[in-house]
């Protein structure tokens, strides 16, 4: 497993295809759509910022490593993803987040 460092990214820092880094569910699951399009490596920028806001939150520090980490096996950094991205959404929403994302990615 690879150990990432998240370093604080810019408030204003945006991946023109989602957007938005607020990252709640809408916004999670417009960025499960392009990463589904793309692969999560298009999109680093913005799980960048996810692994920010992930951290900040108390999410998995390991979940987090795993998302970033380009040497984890694809599915894993996919699964990953799903996981940090639902928890950073919205405890309310936690649930349709994970599963419209999990979806995409299964797929």
């Amino acid at each position: 497993m690879t150990t990432s460092t998240v370093t604080p990214v810019s408030s204003t820092a945006t991946d023109a295809t989602v957007g938005s880094t607020r990252f709640d569910a809408a916004s999670v699951v417009a960025l499960a759509e392009v990463v589904d399009r793309d692969g999560l490596d298009a999109h680093a920028a913005t799980l960048f910022a996810l692994a920010q806001r992930a951290s900040a939150t108390g999410v998995s520090p390991v979940l987090v490593d795993v998302m970033l980490g380009t040497g984890e096996p694809y599915v894993a950094r996919l699964r990953a993803f799903t996981r940090v991205g639902a928890a950073v959404a919205s405890p309310r929403q936690h649930r349709s987040a994970v599963l419209a994302a999990g979806r995409l990615v299964a797929a």
